[in-house]
């Protein structure tokens, strides 16, 4: 099934959240060069600190106890979502492999200098 109607469309004007939302952007706008002096110029890019806090928002605001449940939540959730999409393609009958790992396996045996 296809929506032409987005998420922010579904969820009422009124809702509680909006207003939540609206005011941790707000301050999170205005701490973003304090933000900003937290990240190193080097190594591997950090995520977001916004991201982070927004994430311990949702933990708190869901009374989630930690962080791990939150994250085994949202992973529990997206699959079931990719489980329902998938399947109309998957069968009891019988299963398919990828041979590239096989393949892969048997050069890193086979491989001399």
């Amino acid at each position: 099934m296809f929506s032409h109607i987005s998420p922010a469309r579904r969820v009422p004007t009124d809702q509680p959240l909006r207003r939540i939302r609206k005011m941790l952007d707000e301050i999170l706008k205005a701490m973003s060069p304090q933000f900003a002096r937290l990240y190193s110029d080097v190594g591997r890019p950090s995520t977001a600190r916004e991201w982070l806090f927004r994430s311990l928002m949702l933990q708190i605001l869901y009374s989630v106890r930690s962080e791990r449940m939150l994250n085994e939540e949202i992973a529990e959730l997206f699959f079931r979502r990719v489980l329902e999409r998938t399947r109309p393609f998957m069968s009891d009958e019988h299963f398919t492999v990828d041979g590239t790992l096989i393949g892969a396996w048997a050069s890193q045996k086979s491989f001399r200098p």
